[in-house]
């Protein structure tokens, strides 16, 4: 499976979608939203690259 492009929402939701039509939707279980909660991080595998982090503050690139 190749990610294509991902998208999340204002509460911290993510949808992945993934070649050949397919798709996983996930949701956070808590509302924290201190500097320090993260939901979710994806990582790019090139060298050097930013990570896409969904927290309870919204979305960062680090």
């Amino acid at each position: 499976m190749i990610v294509e492009r991902f998208e999340s929402d204002e509460v911290g939701g993510l949808k992945i979608f993934l070649s050949k039509g397919y798709s996983l939707e996930v949701f956070p279980d808590t509302s924290e939203d201190d500097e320090y909660s993260e939901f979710w991080r994806l990582f790019n595998r090139k060298e050097d690259s930013l990570h896409f982090v969904v927290t309870g503050n919204g979305i960062e690139n680090e």
